[in-house]
């Protein structure tokens, strides 16, 4: 079964309506999109946007929500592009780094020989 995020075609909200007003073509697999009566909750940990849409069919406005988990992300960074994350984030981003360090949960957990095979 897909998800409703992951399903490339996307049907108003309303049940009395419920036809298709869009198919995914083209998109990023890290990039959600979910249609909404009202406005979509808080999603922390995530960014995103949402527009106000009038259905062709029944007229009702809905809200389209798009938006990506910030751990997704950054996992995505590491375990598809890590060149991507260590040289173009960290190698030019000073203030980053110093900031990284001075989170000593992180320090140790990165320092940490646990997880070593």
């Amino acid at each position: 079964m897909i998800s409703k995020e992951k399903d490339p075609i996307r049907k108003c909200p309303y049940p009395k309506c419920d036809k298709c007003i869009a198919i995914t073509t083209k998109g990023h697999e890290l990039i959600k999109v979910v249609f909404h009566q009202g406005e979509p909750p808080p999603r922390p940990g995530s960014i995103g946007s949402s527009n106000r849409r009038r259905c062709p069919h029944c007229g009702e406005y809905f809200y389209v929500e798009n938006y990506f988990e910030i751990h997704e992300v950054l996992h995505w960074l590491i375990f598809n592009d890590p060149e991507a994350l260590a040289r173009g984030v960290f190698e030019n981003n000073i203030e980053l780094i110093k900031k990284l360090r001075q989170d000593k949960k992180f320090m140790n957990l990165i320092n940490s020989n646990e997880f070593d095979d």
